[in-house]
């Protein structure tokens, strides 16, 4: 899957020597020298938070990912390489690292455009969605932004910003994150991976009954549990 992310990227990138630009998600691609070479001017909290600002910062992380590994890759292929050497072996965990910051990028991405082009009646479910979406962003160059630095997109004090954003995103989000979790939607509650969050409210039940239906209380006590398990979990709590 690796290699065929990256089959698709090489390909659009092909196609942009030849005239032919990309389109929808994949259009940063048109542009990846012009990225590399912006400088932000962010200096509050509100720049950093922006959501064209994150969109640009990440859009920069991974056309840098981008341009460093088709050059490895091309200038291997250069020197006639083994195809397999040069996927498998040598820059396997590129490629790997490029489709991440690829796909990071893609997601941010998508819901940006869907906040913009969308109206909502209601615009109490915008703001959740921006805050949600500025959180996935923020956390994203906080967790990796050397590429951003490397590009001298970022200045320093840039990390404290965005550290300072988050925390500032995540008071906003909490008020609502009771309604977040118990979001209905179309979603049935045998759906749900957490006991938290069905339509009954009865999250200590269901814990119980997830425990006691569990497959690992469906087989018998081994033996040494008698013999040298429970001595020690008796023993223990007999001292507390």
């Amino acid at each position: 899957m690796a290699k065929q992310a990256f089959s698709l990227i090489e390909k659009v990138l092909k196609n942009h020597k030849k005239g032919v630009k990309a389109q929808g998600l994949l259009a940063y691609l048109n542009d990846i020298d012009r990225l590399l070479t912006l400088q932000s001017d962010a200096k509050t909290v509100a720049d950093v938070s922006d959501l064209a600002f994150l969109d640009l910062a990440l859009s920069i992380r991974a056309a840098l990912s981008v341009k460093q590994t088709t050059s490895k890759i091309n200038a291997s292929k250069d020197k006639k390489e083994n195809q397999k050497v040069i996927f498998n072996d040598l820059y396997a965990q590129d490629i790997v690292k490029m489709n991440k910051l690829h796909m990071m990028y893609q997601t941010f991405r998508h819901t940006y455009d869907v906040i913009v082009q969308n109206n909502f009646k209601d615009p109490n479910v915008r703001k959740v969605i921006e805050i949600n979406a500025r959180i996935f962003g923020l956390n994203q160059l906080i967790t990796d932004s050397h590429a951003c630095f490397e590009t001298g997109f970022f200045k320093p004090g840039t990390t404290a910003l965005l550290e300072e954003a988050i925390d500032l995103a995540l008071r906003e989000l909490r008020p609502y994150m009771v309604d977040l979790v118990e979001l209905r939607g179309d979603y049935e509650d045998n759906s749900y991976m957490s006991a938290i969050g069905n339509q009954y409210g009865d999250c200590y039940e269901r814990q119980l009954e997830w425990a006691m239906s569990s497959r690992l209380n469906k087989k018998k006590i081994p033996d040494y549990y008698e013999k040298h398990m429970k001595p020690i979990f008796h023993g223990y709590k007999q001292k507390l």
